[in-house]
């Protein structure tokens, strides 16, 4: 989250769908990195000049 912020990208992650991911990459429960990608890409928009202020 902190690096997508700095980097000008809001996160629009459903809660249970964040926390899952979340847990299965601290469990261990996936490595798979193409998977995490893509769940990342469907939640991430490009923040608007006035939404950074």
């Amino acid at each position: 989250m902190v690096f997508y912020g700095l980097n000008g990208i809001s996160l629009d992650a459903p809660d249970e769908d964040a926390y899952d991911l979340v847990i299965a990459i601290a469990s261990g429960a996936t490595t798979q990195i193409e998977a995490l990608a893509a769940a990342l890409s469907t939640w991430h928009r490009v923040r608007q000049e006035s939404e950074s202020r």
